[in-house]
Formats: structure tokens, C-alpha cells, sequence
């Protein structure tokens, strides 16, 4: 029997961490004559101790480390008669006993995306080295600093043969192919979706408390419904990863991936919109229950959003510049068919995006305080959103929002509400305002709706997208099993799976993600790049002759500018250009040092302990700011903050890690979104703090840099504030 101070071999045993069907697993100290390390020691205990088995975990354990979500083995070895694998000691213990600790479920949204983003990034370089995890469940994801690792793979394989003798696995978790004992890459993209429906829910799909019946429901059953207040960008995401045909199923985990961090920004950024101002329309003669032609939308019921919508942009144009995300001006939540609805193409925005102000309208007018419109009180918040994020024409006349009546969605353009639909995904609308679009869904078939007409023709049609000049909208399609971009009504190559489009800034290029078979690489219009394990974080320069994207190929991850791979890291993220497009920069992580960084044009710089998410370049390309990632949830790991340079603004519970800062047109200031709880948020300059609001987007600087405008939702009121940065 094992015991506390026990030495086997380098290892001194500390206490016992838990106990499995292989033995047991003990915290231990690595004897050394300056630093001794803290590791986790798995014992095999057996009698009959199965040595190829061991063998077998600890190959398929090597072949899976080297990425920073899954907790490395050390070593495998024989001390003392005891057969032993040496793992990394994750601090922070289980996701389920962080799940027990916040009543089953993860203490906010943004939380459970933050999970299973991480989750989904192991699967995928698990997958890429062909490694089929088969056993994934909270027990088996060990929360260390601010990153979730997969662990435990006594029963993972790699993909020699796709077939078992039996089914193996934790049953709550199985996919329904395994009780056939097949296991592929899509077994494991089951299993997470049961485990961001329970991080959502507080409990699992399928509840059956005996073996049989709870069988007969995975293969048979539909999951129980989500709760309400579960985004339907999110309840999509599960309902696609729940799928009993394992074909029909997100294919792979960067898809998946990729998916739940487009609905994330739907949910969370807001995006561009350009802005001309034209005088008053006359209200229209529609009923409100009449479907909606874009060409007949009239002025919404206040005139109010004109004002407002004109100065997010007026500013910008002014000298502004907007950094929060490329999308992140435009509507954010909206219901589950549209994972990421953008008027904009990529995830960063800056000033050369912006038109030329109308001499008309002053930028004292834009930066006056004023309620936009109040949502009438017979329409309901979506019953799966938290927020209406309206989206507003260029003039500022035509107001769309997504609510929901009687358990039926809709759009609503001022006064007149569109057709109703099980679900409907956050509108968009053209810059000129004449032209909107969004997802629904109908008796589980979704589709795309451009002008109040459902485009049906393929087998499913979502996230809708115009280019910045509204010439052009895009949407991915599938049909037979291939999916394929669709720009104005004509089709593009079939894939195996495809990414969300991206325009650039002037709508001439389109660019997206791609894969067949294993290989994922970039389409930029017909020409594909070259083949990587994983593409992800695709950008043009804001000239739009050059293409930068994250890629990763075998254990190695990179930033791949113009067709040339980068220096190669332990993870890359964010990669943005500078707004000359001569600088790019990204965010880094070097598991050598431990430690996240900022490289800019190939050049490392500050260096730190916790993630380093959304770099943006300063408007004159000198300085970079940047958020530091310490999640609340996982633990005593510490508070987000933003960094430019050698400077850390206040620090605060939570940032949303999907926007980035915005700098002052002078760039000696910096404004952010932030909230100290789960329900309110706030916008912060410098270390100034502004008032406490249901919601926050469009944040931007007067052109002196001595106020800051933004949207902000309280109640049934959208708001366009004004706050003092001086």
C-alpha cells in the first residue's frame, strides 16, 4: 500500500489524488538539488498488470503532449517494482470538481465558451497526430492556471483501425457509433458537445438513471432542451455536435472550434457600420406582421438611431479608430443558425476602414448623449438571447433587431415586424441600407433570408455576410455532404468543410478557410495556399493585398503572412496587421519559457505568465495593446488587465476576450469593455472607469481623444452614451 512519504524512485509521494480502474494516482515531489518539481504519479496496481497496456498509454500519451491543452507525460518507467506514468501536476484539479464547486454548471456564459474553446483546441492537435481520445469527460480535463488540458488516455488510440471489440468509455458521454465500436475523430466532438451542454445546463442531455434506458436515449432520443437563457448561437453548436449520424456532426474539432468562436463574437462584439446621413423618411404603410422588403423599409420608429448610428462611424472617419474586433460593430447576439453575422470582414478594424464624414454632420452632434429607441413591450427578448443588439443602416433610418412572440422569432425592421420562424440568427444589413439579411430556421432546416425570401435551394445555408460596400453577400452552403461558398447567388468549389468567409475591406477579395480529408489551407477567391494540420484567424491588410492567418502543422503553430509560414511556437493566435499593413502582429505562446507573448513582425516582446489575446496596433503602428487573459474561473489564477508596453490598466474579473482594445486617435489612450460581475458591464479608458449597463459595444474616440461614445442596452432602452475620457 502506498503512503504519504513514500520514495519511489526520484519521487516522493505527497497524497493521493485519486483512484481508477488502472491504480491510482498520487501527487508527488521529483527530487532535485535546487528545484524539486511537483508531478502526478499514476500507479498501475494490479496483480496482473497488463505491461503492453502501459506501453500502449504511454506512446499514445507522447504522441499527444507538446500542446498547452494537454498536460504532458514526463515519463514512463519501472521504480521499485511499481509500474509508473509521470505526468505535469495540474494545480487546479478536475473540470468536474470545478463543476461541483459552481453548482454544476459554469458560473457565467462566457465562462463555459472559455472551457470548451480550450477543450476543442487539445481535440484538435489530438486529431492531428490521429490520437481518438474515446474517454472525454470532466473527470478527464484538468484545469491548470487559466488553460483546460486533457488528460487520462488509458483508453485514447491512435487511429490504426476505427473499430473496437466493445464499446469503452464513460457512458454518459458515448456517441452512439460507439456502442457499434466505432470510434472516430467525431466520437470525441460528441462527447464534447455533452460536456458544454452540461458546463451550459448544470446537467447532462440524456438523465436516464439505468444503463438501458439511457442507452436506447443516445441513440434514439433527441437531448433534453437547453434552458432558456442559453444563447441559440450556442444551443446550435450543441445541437450539431449531438447529431446520432456521426456525417452530420461538426467533422472536425477545428470546425467546431472555429463555429463556437464566430457564435461567441454574434453573442458578444458588436460591428461596423458605415454611415451616410439622409434626411427623414415618411413612416411606412406596412402592418406590422407584413413580411419585409428591403426595398419598402421605411424610417424606423425614432429618428433617435439615426443620430447615434451616424456617430459610431462620423468618429472613426473623423481620425478614430476602432479596434474591438473587425465584427465588432455590427448586431452580436442572435439565435443559433447564424454562429457569426459580420458587416465587416475579419476580426480588426481600424481607421482606414472608415468613409469620408458628410460635412453636414458635426461630431458635436455625434457625441450627444441620447436614448435610441425602446423596444415595444408586447416583444420578447429571444427567449435564447440576453440582449436585442440592433443593427442600423448607414443613414441611420433602418433599425433591425431580432425578438421573439409566442415562442416564435423575427426580425423587426422600426415598426414592422418580419416573417416568424422557430429561430432566426442576428440580421445584417448592406451599408446603404437597401439590403438585409439573416438565418432561420424552420422544422430544423436553416437557411438564409435575403429580403424577406428564404433561399432553400441547398441542403442548409448560414452566416450571411455583405462586403463593406454591400455589393456583395456570401453565405456558407452545404449540399450532398460538400460545403461551399456562396457570393451573390454563385457557388464556389465543394470542400469537405469550410470557414467563414472574409472580405476585404474594399470587397474585391474574398478569402476562407478550408479542407479535405486531413489538410486544411486558405482560398483567396480560386487560388489555394498552401496545405497546414489547421488554419484559423484569417485577416487581410486594410489595403487588401496581403493575407495573414494562424496555422498549425504538427506540433507546431505559426503565423502564415502572404504564403510564408512565421517562426514556429507552442500556440499562435490574433494575428492583426498594422493599418499601413507593413507590421503584423500576434500573440504567442512558448512552452520552453512557460510563458505567453507579443511578436511583432517576427519579433518577441513582453513576455507574461497569463494568455495573451487581441493585439491591436496603435493608429501610427508604434505601440501594441493587448489583453491579458486570467479567467476567474480557473482559480487563484488572477484578474484580466490590458498592457501596452511596459503599462497594465486596472485590473478586472472578466474581459471579453473576442474584442479588442481601442487606442485614441493620438494613441495615448486605450478604452475597453470590462465587468467586474457576471450581469453588468462598463466601459473603462485608461483607468477610468464609466456607469454599469446590461451591455456594451461599439466603443469609439472623439477625434481629440477627450470622449468616448458607445452603445449601451438597460432594459427595454438602447442608448447611445457619452463619456468624459479626459
Amino acid at each position: 500500500m502506498l503512503r504519504p512519504n513514500d520514495i519511489i524512485g526520484p519521487y516522493k509521494l505527497t497524497r493521493r489524488l485519486g483512484s481508477g480502474a488502472f491504480g491510482e494516482v498520487w501527487l508527488a515531489e521529483k527530487h532535485a538539488a535546487i528545484v524539486s518539481p511537483e508531478v502526478a504519479i499514476k500507479f498501475a496496481l494490479s496483480d496482473d498488470i497488463d505491461f503492453e497496456a502501459v506501453k500502449r498509454e504511454a506512446e499514445v500519451w507522447k504522441l499527444a503532449s507538446g500542446h498547452p491543452n494537454v498536460i504532458p507525460i514526463i515519463e514512463a518507467n519501472v521504480y521499485d517494482g511499481h509500474l509508473v506514468i509521470v505526468s505535469e501536476y495540474a494545480r487546479d484539479g478536475s473540470l468536474n470538481n470545478w463543476l461541483k464547486r459552481h453548482n454544476g454548471r459554469a458560473p457565467s456564459i462566457s465562462a463555459a465558451i472559455e472551457v470548451m474553446m480550450g477543450i476543442l483546441a487539445g481535440l484538435e492537435h489530438l486529431h492531428a497526430q490521429r490520437i481518438v481520445h474515446r474517454d472525454l469527460k470532466p473527470d478527464n480535463i484538468l484545469l491548470q492556471g487559466a488553460t483546460p488540458r486533457l488528460a487520462d488516455f488509458g483508453i485514447s488510440r491512435v487511429i490504426t483501425s476505427k473499430y473496437s471489440e466493445h464499446a469503452v468509455g464513460t457512458l454518459p458521454y458515448q456517441a452512439p457509433e460507439t456502442f457499434k465500436g466505432r470510434y472516430i475523430e467525431q466520437t470525441d466532438l460528441w462527447s464534447a458537445g455533452v460536456i458544454f451542454y452540461q458546463l451550459l445546463a448544470g446537467r447532462r442531455p440524456f438523465r436516464q438513471p439505468d444503463e438501458a434506458p439511457l442507452i436506447h436515449a443516445i441513440l434514439n432520443d433527441p437531448p433534453d432542451p437547453l434552458p432558456a437563457d442559453v444563447p441559440a448561437q450556442l444551443q446550435e453548436v450543441i445541437a450539431r455536435a449531438l447529431q446520432k449520424d456521426a456525417a452530420q456532426r461538426y467533422q472536425t474539432a477545428a470546425e467546431m472550434r472555429e463555429t463556437l468562436r464566430q457564435a461567441s463574437k454574434s453573442i458578444f462584439d458588436r460591428q461596423t457600420v458605415k454611415i451616410d446621413p439622409q434626411p427623414a423618411e415618411p413612416p411606412g404603410a406596412n402592418s406590422p406582421d407584413q413580411p419585409i422588403n428591403p426595398s419598402d423599409i421605411t424610417q424606423p420608429r425614432s429618428n433617435r438611431w439615426k443620430y447615434a448610428a451616424a456617430g459610431v462611424v462620423m468618429a472613426l472617419a473623423i481620425g478614430l479608430v476602432m479596434f474591438l474586433n473587425r465584427n465588432s460593430s455590427a448586431p452580436a447576439k442572435a439565435s443559433s443558425e447564424t454562429k457569426s453575422l459580420s458587416l465587416a470582414p475579419t476580426a480588426k478594424s481600424t481607421v482606414a476602414d472608415s468613409p469620408t464624414p458628410p460635412a453636414s454632420q458635426t461630431e458635436a452632434d455625434i457625441f450627444k448623449e441620447r436614448l435610441l429607441v425602446t423596444v415595444p413591450k408586447e416583444y420578447e427578448k429571444r427567449s435564447t438571447a440576453s440582449s436585442w443588439l440592433p443593427a442600423f443602416s448607414r443613414d441611420g433610418s433602418k433599425v433591425v433587431y431580432a425578438a421573439s412572440r409566442g415562442g416564435k422569432d423575427f426580425v423587426v425592421f422600426g415598426d414592422m415586424k418580419g416573417p416568424e420562424f422557430d429561430s432566426v440568427g442576428e440580421p445584417v444589413i448592406s451599408s446603404d441600407g437597401s439590403k438585409i439579411a439573416y438565418s432561420g430556421i424552420q422544422n430544423g432546416k436553416e437557411f438564409v433570408i435575403v429580403g424577406g425570401k428564404k433561399i432553400t435551394e441547398f441542403d442548409v445555408s448560414y452566416h450571411p455576410i455583405f462586403s463593406p460596400d454591400g455589393g456583395k453577400l456570401a453565405y456558407i452552403a452545404w449540399q450532398d455532404g460538400k460545403r461551399f461558398i456562396v457570393v451573390n447567388n454563385q457557388k464556389g468549389p465543394a470542400f469537405d468543410s469550410v470557414g467563414t468567409p472574409v472580405f476585404s475591406h474594399d470587397g474585391s477579395r474574398i478569402a476562407y478557410s478550408a479542407k479535405i480529408g486531413k489538410k486544411s489551407f486558405v482560398m483567396i477567391g480560386d487560388k489555394k495556399g498552401p496545405e497546414f494540420d489547421s488554419v484559423d484567424g484569417l485577416v487581410f491588410s486594410h489595403d487588401g493585398k496581403r493575407v495573414a492567418y494562424a496555422a498549425q502543422q504538427g506540433n507546431k503553430y505559426f503565423v502564415v503572412i502572404d504564403g510564408q509560414k512565421g517562426q514556429g511556437f507552442s500556440y499562435v493566435r490574433d494575428p492583426i496587421f498594422s493599418s499601413d499593413g507593413n507590421k503584423v502582429a500576434y500573440s504567442a505562446r512558448d512552452d520552453t519559457i512557460s510563458k505567453w507573448l507579443i511578436v511583432v513582425d517576427g519579433v518577441k516582446g513582453r513576455e507574461f505568465d497569463g494568455a495573451v489575446v487581441a493585439p491591436v496596433f496603435s493608429p501610427d503602428g508604434s505601440k501594441v495593446a493587448c489583453q491579458v487573459y486570467f479567467p476567474r474561473y480557473m482559480g487563484e489564477s488572477g484578474p484580466h488587465f490590458i498592457a501596452v508596453g511596459d503599462k497594465e490598466w486596472p485590473r478586472f474579473d472578466f474581459m471579453d476576450i473576442f474584442k479588442r482594445p481601442v487606442f485614441s486617435p493620438d494613441g495615448t489612450k486605450v478604452a475597453y469593455a470590462a465587468h467586474s460581475n457576471d450581469t453588468k458591464w462598463f466601459v473603462v479608458v485608461n483607468d477610468k472607469k464609466g456607469l454599469e449597463v446590461d451591455w456594451v459595444w461599439n466603443i469609439v474616440f472623439s477625434s481629440d481623444g477627450s470622449k468616448v461614445a458607445y452603445g449601451a442596452e438597460q432594459g427595454r432602452e438602447i442608448w447611445w452614451k457619452v463619456m468624459d475620457a479626459r
